[in-house]
């Protein structure tokens, strides 16, 4: 059996970086087991072929999983530090550099952001989709990958009609 690999977002409904969890796990899914964490019902009748679970039970799960599962998440939370801090395997996907608060944010969203910096350096490794800011984050972690947000819709659009030459590409909000 293929090593375990779980990708966890809390919903599809707001868009952006979220939709690349499709395109990643389409192309991993010859090389792992793959198994989406999210609260979003209406995304699993579109992938019948991912294993899906409630962030409660996909998170257990991959708590008391073993040493060759790793998670990715699109999300930075306190608990993803606990697991790596138990040694668990965690990258986690960035979308935008939390150093760029600024005074117009509020103070809350503001010291969140100065949080999350912190725990950069728990995880396994960063993935992010720019060059400017994988050198925003230098210093912050060892292992930063850059992935673009580059999207091979062959498989979910064809069945659409669209070409299998088109390409996708998400820039920002």
């Amino acid at each position: 059996m293929p090593n375990r690999l779980y990708f966890y977002v809390s919903d599809f409904k707001r868009g952006g970086i979220e939709k690349n969890i499709i395109s990643w796990a389409q192309l991993l899914t010859n090389d792992f087991d793959i198994c989406i964490i999210t609260k979003s019902q209406e995304i699993r009748k579109d992938l019948p072929d991912f294993t899906f679970l409630s962030p409660r039970v996909g998170l257990f799960r991959f708590l008391v999983g073993g040493k060759d599962e790793t998670l990715i998440s699109f999300m930075n939370s306190f608990p993803l530090v606990i697991f790596a801090l138990l040694g668990k395997r965690i990258k986690v996907r960035i979308s935008h550099d939390p150093s760029a608060a600024t005074m117009e944010r509020s103070i809350k969203k503001n010291i969140s952001e100065f949080l999350k910096r912190g725990f950069f350096k728990f995880f396994d490794g960063l993935v992010v989709n720019s060059a400017e800011l994988k050198e925003s984050l230098i210093g912050y972690n060892s292992n930063i990958s850059l992935v673009r947000n580059l999207h091979e819709p062959s498989g979910l659009l064809n069945s659409a009609g669209y070409s299998e030459e088109l390409k996708i590409l998400f820039v920002g909000r």
